[in-house]
């Protein structure tokens, strides 16, 4: 998505009215006129952010590929807005426009993309070696590394604002352009050729050596093949280029290793920042604690916490707590709640201070972990307009400041107390509640969040020789953090997708069957074909399926079973799914009702013989709580039914609705 800086002559639509900033006054004010209406107002900058966080206003987007979502004559969207649908060879050439931006932008070791300069294309292209065109006549699709072509892909990139999206290029009917003119036997020997030069790790190769291999290779096929048949031998220029775009320097001979360069090399200081969410670094760990959650006995785990933390400041824009290892729907969970405004961690945990930090960041640095270098990440990142650099493997002091984050979290938070880790809900043989219950799920949260509002924040950080959240202020006073043109899309961006195929029923998905109003209309456009949508992993009780004919591009389809689904998490979910497929029932939404209310049951009669929660705690309070209430009596429940019984068990349906992945969610009631 755009990146979006609200200041003057910024333009943006909210009630259907289009709207432009003409001056920005003292105290965070601005002069707007509504250009429908022609009159003029003042607003501050917290009610333009609560509106955009909302999703009445969306700011205009500047790129050739924008356009009107149809209410007003302002650019708001973009005409293809999830790279997924491009075809795969128009996916392909916009990446590679976002990489050669990339590499000139790394070329030129500068700031922001805005401070490149033509001296500095043609340099990079010169230092790279390439033969570009000298007619007028434009490039072949996939080919163009001009000049005057990457100059192009460089104006419309930042006039989007760093999104992906504005080098799509402009035509989708390339014909025959862009593809190889030799024969595919030549092309198989060339890549082969070039494949067992790539693999060499000792002898150093010559390009001229690579070009009398592959001559040999077309001679020795064509003495047996008839003369009409003979291949065609292809240009020594054309060899080259294609040495060339393979990667010169990996075919022609061994490149040191990683620790045969740190060892040669001078040692370097490591990346900084000059402001606030230049550099953010995102990773996952396993905290040594074990969690229970109180509200329906269901004895959780170790809780896994995926973090980013600002180079620069020290301070963490976003977290996610979950259970389930990571993974891509942890990182988007930590982006969203990054990205956004926090909510009133005072109402919500009892917090002193309230946790001013969010917006969009310019760079974001992964290691290669699976989740880390998946296309729905790339994807989203690109969108957004940021920078993905990716952590050479086994190198974890590239990121130094999330490695020491987690140590803090584990050694300052849970003062180095080991949990137990629990495998299986139901192998209750592994699992003594008395022993292992550690907390609670609600006040893990809670000293979490003390913890993260209230105390690391306003620590003196040895590393940065400051208060993160003083050099925090300090910085955003100079540079504000940047949004996007519409809160809604950007949550919509983040989350993760799937493919089904549309069923008279609506689609299944992980058991369940969801349906929505446009059912019909869509099994008659796609037919047996696939359909791509989305879902929130904190909740399954809708997902958003793609429909490009719809405002918005996305319609919402509903769960056919609410009662099961509402406030439901996919990993209880998979939770319960398990216990099903080990006693080997049918899956249906009754089986699943019933294993539901029977796990349940079966961890609240445990949980009657164990002594109080709070007295096995490893944690020392972080503040003084009040006395706890008077003891109220437990009835002990019965014990589960029999096999011969199960057909006759009414589960208790209440209970297991807790949201465990953002650590807040809004209270909605189920229509």
């Amino acid at each position: 998505m755009s990146r979006i800086q609200i200041k003057t002559g910024s333009r943006y639509v909210q009630n259907n009215q289009i709207h432009v900033i003409h001056k920005c006054l003292t105290d965070h004010r601005y002069q707007i006129e509504n250009l429908s209406t022609g009159s003029t107002s003042i607003r501050s900058y917290d009610d333009l952010l609560e509106a955009w966080s909302n999703g009445a206003l969306r700011f205009e987007i500047t790129s050739p590929n924008a356009v009107s979502d149809g209410e007003v004559a302002l650019y708001t969207r973009y005409k293809e807005d999830d790279l997924a649908d491009l075809p795969s060879h128009l996916q392909e050439e916009t990446w590679r426009r976002y990489q050669l931006l990339l590499q000139l932008y790394r070329f030129a070791d500068v700031r922001s993309f805005q401070t490149l300069t033509r001296s500095q294309i043609e340099a990079f292209i010169t230092a790279q070696g390439w033969q570009t065109e000298t007619s007028p006549k434009r490039a072949k699709l996939g080919q163009a590394v001009s000049a005057g072509s990457l100059e192009r892909y460089l104006q419309v990139f930042v006039e989007s604002g760093g999104d992906i999206r504005s080098l799509i290029p402009q035509t989708q009917q390339q014909g025959g352009k862009g593809k190889t003119r030799l024969e595919v036997r030549v092309e198989q020997i060339i890549e082969t050729v070039l494949a067992e030069y790539s693999s060499v790790t000792i002898r150093i190769s010559t390009v001229d050596q690579i070009v009398t291999d592959i001559v040999n290779r077309i001679g020795d096929e064509n003495r047996f093949r008839e003369k009409q048949d003979q291949l065609k031998l292809p240009s020594e220029s054309t060899i080259r280029r294609r040495i060339r775009t393979a990667g010169e320097k990996r075919i022609l001979g061994r490149r040191l290793s990683r620790r045969e360069q740190q060892s040669e090399s001078d040692v370097q200081p490591g990346p900084r920042s000059i402001r606030i969410l230049e550099r953010v670094e995102i990773d996952h760990t396993t905290l040594d604690l074990f969690v229970v959650d109180e509200t329906d006995g269901l004895p959780i785990g170790r809780p896994h916490i995926t973090a980013c933390i600002d180079k620069y400041s020290g301070l963490v824009p976003g977290w996610h707590v979950g259970f389930n290892h990571g993974g891509y729907e942890s990182i988007m969970l930590c982006l969203q709640h990054a990205f956004l405004p926090k909510p009133d961690y005072r109402k919500l945990y009892g917090t002193q201070h309230d946790y001013p930090v969010y917006g969009l960041f310019e760079k974001l640095c992964v290691d290669r972990g699976q989740d880390f270098t998946s296309r729905n990440l790339q994807n989203a990142l690109a969108e957004l307009g940021i920078i993905r650099e990716e952590m050479p493997a086994e190198t974890p002091w590239f990121k130094g400041s999330i490695e020491r984050y987690f140590r803090s979290v584990n050694q300052q938070l849970l003062k180095g107390k080991p949990g137990y880790t629990f495998g299986s809900v139901m192998q209750l043989g592994d699992y003594e509640a008395q022993k292992d219950a550690v907390i609670s799920l609600s006040g893990f949260l809670e000293i979490f969040h003390l913890f993260m509002v209230d105390i690391y924040p306003y620590k003196w950080h040895r590393g940065l020789e400051a208060v993160p959240m003083e050099r925090w202020q300090e910085s955003r006073k100079l540079y504000q953090p940047d949004l996007c043109e519409d809160a809604v899309a950007l949550k919509r961006i983040l989350l993760p997708s799937a493919e089904r195929t549309l069923q008279t029923r609506g689609i299944e998905w992980e058991c369940n069957f969801y349906r929505g109003s446009g059912l019909a209309r869509l099994r008659e456009h796609h037919g047996s074909k696939k359909v791509r949508f989305k879902y929130n992993p904190d909740n399954m009780d809708e997902i958003y399926v793609r429909d490009r004919s719809a405002a918005g591009g996305w319609v919402t389809f509903h769960s056919v079973n609410p009662e099961y689904t509402w406030g439901l998490s996919l990993d209880k979910h998979r939770i319960i799914r398990q216990y099903v497929a080990a006693e080997k029932l049918e899956v249906n939404r009754f089986t699943l009702a019933r294993a539901k209310a029977h796990i349940q049951q079966v961890v609240e009669r445990e949980f009657l013989n164990t002594r109080k929660l709070r007295h096995r705690s490893k944690l020392k309070p972080l503040r003084e709580e009040p006395p706890p209430p008077a003891e109220t009596k437990l009835v002990v429940l019965p014990k589960p039914k029999t096999a011969a019984q199960t057909e006759e068990f009414s589960p208790d349906l209440t209970g297991w609705s807790v949201d465990y992945g953002l650590p807040f969610h809004s209270e909605q009631t189920h229509e």
